[in-house]
């Protein structure tokens, strides 16, 4: 369907459906306005198009006309070919598509989804629409699918948020624990204090054994030296004793030797003595039940700080994922607007654009032009839009969307709400049927055959 040339709907007729008891209306290309009060069936014969067209999801809740059994809408289009819905009083939905020699075509809706775009794309609505449903537009237009970076875009930022929460919740902890620069990293430990202290009483209590060790070499070698004296002064007085003398004395003097050694090892050992601290280390036992209290606090904190750190580093590579969405999403955009069907339209960050400026900056009449232009590109099958209560739209609008429209060949098909007298614009729609086309009596034929419906 892409390749075929655009059409548009030529004639339109209702019976029985919604609000219309019987139209039959032929329509061209530009504005077609249908006028009247509030409640005589404007917007029925309006929505009766895309129930046609549409498929089951535009076709209305309740679509015979209270009281009626069975009820039809009929399209015609410019090339030849003829969509007929009809509904029966349980709402059953039959539709049929005949091409241009009047034979029914096969698999009817799936041919019309084809052909059909945005019906009811309507302009006024779009000038006034938020920067989210213009971006929608513009991505239907250029064929960008931004759902699945869309998702990840909420994903990531959804995760962002919670780390970001995370850090805020760690800092807290942070800021409320104590800390204390003077003590070490890790708790003192009681059974390493109390094997310092045994160590310290077994150090002392060896010192002690060794100084008692030198008194007792020192007492031998005192007696020694005074056996020695004697022995020299009895060799004087005892000439007859003197080989048992010197034999003694030999004997002293080599124990005076040995004792000596020993003597002088002890002395050297009694230089080498260290007495540990024993009170510092007993002050230590007291104060270490405080110290670890500080040195767990501390660890808690230094903790903390690091899962801030790491936490930080997460939010940071979080946000350096969001910027590569929205550069590709940006990237995706500029590669769009070469192939944009409406020239001179693009995106500035979430602002749609067009010939540089915002559409709220352009005159009343170019963004009418505007609006033309993207609903003949939103409609490349069937060129028709549908605005239902275009009186919101001010007079100059309305004309220059009649012409423009009829420029573009773009067919519009609107409703248009009056009170009290007719001003004379469009086909007039009263009580379900047409009343005036122009200010005249519109003939519109004699009422037709019901078409059949299968039960």
């Amino acid at each position: 369907m892409a390749d075929e040339k655009p059409v548009h709907i030529t004639m339109l007729e209702v019976r029985d459906v919604m609000g219309i008891k019987f139209v039959r209306i032929n329509l061209g290309l530009g504005l077609n306005l249908f006028t009247g009060r509030n409640g005589q069936g404007k917007s029925s014969l309006l929505k009766a198009i895309p129930a046609v067209l549409g498929g089951a999801k535009n076709a209305p809740k309740d679509a015979v006309r209270h009281g009626a059994r069975r009820g039809y809408a009929k399209v015609k289009l410019s090339d030849l070919r003829e969509a007929t819905a009809n509904w029966n009083d349980e709402n059953d939905r039959r539709i049929t598509l005949l091409d241009a020699n009047g034979n029914e075509i096969k698999s009817p809706q799936k041919k019309l989804d084809a052909l059909i775009g945005e019906l009811t794309f309507n302009p006024l609505a779009f000038l006034e629409a938020d920067e989210k449903r213009q971006a929608e537009i513009y991505r239907q237009l250029g064929g960008l699918d931004f759902s699945d970076l869309d998702a990840e875009y909420d994903r990531v930022f959804a995760e962002r948020r919670e780390v970001n929460r995370a850090i805020e919740r760690e800092n807290g902890v942070i800021n409320a624990l104590p800390f204390y620069p003077d003590v070490p990293k890790k708790e003192l430990s009681f059974p390493e204090l109390t094997e310092e202290l045994n160590e310290c009483h077994r150090v002392i209590a060896e010192n002690e054994r060794v100084g008692r060790a030198l008194m007792l070499a020192e007492s031998k070698y005192q007696q020694g030296v005074t056996k020695h004296s004697k022995a020299v002064a009895d060799v004087a007085k005892l000439k007859e004793a003197l080989r048992l003398a010197e034999a003694a004395e030999t004997a002293a003097e080599a124990e005076r030797l040995m004792l000596f050694e020993e003597w002088g090892v002890a002395k050297g050992k009694s230089g080498d003595l260290v007495f540990p601290d024993v009170q510092a280390v007993q002050d230590k036992i007291k104060a270490a039940a405080t110290t670890n209290e500080k040195v767990r606090a501390n660890a808690n904190r230094d903790a903390a700080i690091t899962r801030v750190r790491d936490l930080k580093e997460e939010a940071q590579a979080l946000t350096d994922k969001l910027d590569d969405l929205k550069a590709e999403r940006l990237a995706k955009l500029k590669a769009a607007e070469a192939e944009m069907p409406v020239k001179g339209l693009s995106m500035e960050g979430k602002t749609m654009l067009w010939r540089g400026l915002p559409l709220d900056q352009a005159s009343g009449a170019e963004q009418i032009d505007f609006c033309v232009e993207i609903g003949v590109a939103l409609n490349p099958g069937l060129n028709t839009i549908l605005i239902d209560d275009i009186e919101k739209m001010n007079r100059d609008r309305l004309e220059r969307l009649a012409v423009k429209s009829l420029e573009m060949g773009l067919q519009v098909i609107a409703t248009k709400a009056t009170e009290g007298e007719d001003d004379g614009q469009g086909i007039v729609i009263e009580d379900g049927g047409v009343k005036d086309f122009g200010g005249e009596t519109a003939d519109v034929g004699a009422d037709p055959e019901f078409p059949a419906f299968d039960d």
